[in-house]
């Protein structure tokens, strides 16, 4: 059981977290931390649907969190959810539970560090107002949506880890603040819509069945 965990900020995703549990802890992923957290040291630093999170809500105990928070509020499940079959929802859910490794097979998207279409990205209005307010910047979920490349709080394109610039294994956490200059911007898309196509696609994490519902508020 660990005896600290560090505070969840909003729209943290639960890479970020662990990534500054890493940091306080002393690194980026030594393999002894990783077994306190996950109960194995071979668990993949996963950016978008993380799985061993039964584990990882047992250590937690004692900070009262609870699983169907964190996969509700810390990862990009319920944006998947809504493209998948009821049947593949329980088993991508299960997987993220237990120990698996195979949920970005599971629904058809590349294994990796970071798969194509999902390296970490930011916004550096969001940094710089985490930094005034004397927080380390952190990843936000809706950021790390495959499909969004604007900060829709800032309306500006956000910048993507380039992974020519920095080379992780696949247990190691990125934590941002220490990476800041080896992210370059998104190529933009002028299209003025996009921004609107952004806050819709945004309404996934926020359970919402009919995002693009022309009468939805």
């Amino acid at each position: 059981m660990l005896y600290y965990w560090p505070h969840t900020y909003p729209d943290e995703i639960l890479y970020s977290v662990i990534a500054r549990y890493l940091k306080i802890s002393g690194s980026r992923g030594p393999k002894h931390l990783l077994h306190n957290l996950f109960d194995r040291k071979s668990i993949s630093a996963t950016l978008d649907l993380p799985s061993g999170l039964k584990h990882l809500i047992y250590n937690l105990e004692m900070f009262a969190k609870d699983v169907e928070m964190i996969l509700a509020d810390n990862t990009l499940f319920p944006y998947y959810q809504s493209f998948l079959t009821p049947t593949k929802v329980e088993k991508v859910r299960h997987s993220m539970l237990s120990k698996s490794g195979d949920i970005h097979t599971l629904i058809g998207i590349n294994a990796g560090i970071f798969p194509a279409g999902k390296s970490p990205k930011y916004c550096h209005l969001c940094v710089k107002e985490d930094k005034s307010q004397n927080i380390s910047p952190y990843l936000r979920r809706t950021h790390q949506i495959p499909s969004i490349q604007i900060c829709t709080q800032h309306n500006i394109y956000l910048l993507e880890l380039d992974k020519s610039r920095v080379h992780f294994n696949k247990h190691e956490f990125l934590f941002l603040e220490d990476h800041l200059d080896q992210f370059s911007l998104i190529e933009q898309n002028e299209s003025i819509e996009y921004l609107n196509i952004c806050k819709d696609i945004e309404k996934l994490l926020k359970g919402k069945q009919n995002p693009f519902d022309a009468d939805d508020p």
